[in-house]
């Protein structure tokens, strides 16, 4: 439904909404059932004529710089791939900012031309891509497959790296 304080409908000539706490609070969606799921948000592009490459949903992170201007930090960003009825494809994407420029950091369901794909593409085109573990851990990349199809990569104590497939 439409959204209303104390049956007044809330509506804006520019089509933003804007939710201001009062000092240090935070939006709150709260849902108090029983049952099992939470709240949920539905972004929803209403596009009359949607297409391939369709920047759809976003959301951006913004605080202030060092001057006080106000600077986007990170963003999640849902493309339409495909919109094809039935044999629809999307990506998401994540960037930060990184020395001033808005990096795209991880593309989750395209490769680096943007040709749809199950996987997950890191890294900017300006720079190697670190895929790291957190801590003293070793990294396994993993398949579906419980009984095969794993790689790990072991840092050693005297600093070789040791990749050893299943």
């Amino acid at each position: 439904g439409d959204l209303d304080v104390q049956s007044n409908a809330i509506t804006s000539s520019t089509g933003a909404v804007n939710i201001k706490p009062n000092g240090t609070s935070s939006a709150i969606v709260e849902v108090s059932d029983a049952g099992s799921t939470g709240p949920t948000l539905e972004l929803y592009h209403n596009s009359a004529s949607p297409a391939a490459l369709d920047l759809s949903n976003a959301i951006y992170f913004y605080g202030k710089d060092s001057v006080g201007n106000k600077q986007v930090y990170g963003g999640i960003e849902q493309y339409i791939n495909d919109p094809t009825s039935t044999t629809e494809d999307s990506w998401l994407r994540v960037s930060i900012e990184r020395a001033g420029v808005f990096e795209q950091m991880l593309d989750i369901g395209v490769d680096s031309s943007l040709n749809a794909m199950n996987g997950v593409t890191v890294g900017e085109s300006g720079s190697a891509a670190i895929l790291q573990s957190k801590g003293n851990n070793d990294l396994t990349l993993r398949t579906g497959n419980a009984t095969t199809g794993t790689i790990t990569i072991t840092d050693g104590a005297n600093g070789n790296i040791n990749i050893a497939p299943n």
